[in-house]
């Protein structure tokens, strides 16, 4: 069985640069840089307090993949607000303001390459009827189902 997700690859088209955006701009830390024959370098970028770290990569072509895609990566912070506007004065942009959805804040930006990150900020729980809190998209379950058509 799975136990756990071990790392998270994005095609980017500049190893040097991604370390830069990665590291600099958005706060992670280098965990790994090795060579890697003729595919130029390994790399592993994290957050601090991340198990899971991002592996930037350049021999995408060589996968049928391409930079420029949804990267479908959730980055946790705790206040998007602040987050949102400090990286803008880093000059990443954005495609969409911070806004509340299902399960949190959450505002869209891209990389030096194009792919697509989500910003998650968690909204504070709820007590429910019964003086609990639910646990992530749980809460979504007990919610009558619109019809669809």
């Amino acid at each position: 069985m799975i136990t756990r997700i071990g790392k998270i690859s994005v095609p980017v088209t500049d190893l040097d640069a991604a370390e830069r955006f990665f590291v600099d701009v958005l706060g992670m830390e280098k965990r790994c840089d090795e060579p890697l024959g003729s595919l130029g370098r390994w790399i592993e970028l994290a957050p601090p307090e991340s198990d899971i770290p991002l592996v930037p990569y350049t021999w995408w072509d060589q996968l049928d993949d391409r930079p420029g895609g949804a990267s479908r990566i959730v980055l946790e912070c705790e206040d998007i607000t602040t987050v949102y506007e400090t990286l803008r004065g880093h000059g990443v942009t954005f495609d969409e303001p911070p806004e509340t959805g299902i399960g949190g804040i959450f505002a869209a930006f891209r990389d030096p390459f194009g792919n697509r990150y989500t910003l998650k900020q968690e909204l504070p729980a709820m007590p429910d009827a019964g003086g609990s809190a639910p646990k992530g998209r749980g809460e979504l379950r007990d919610q009558p189902q619109r019809s669809r058509g």
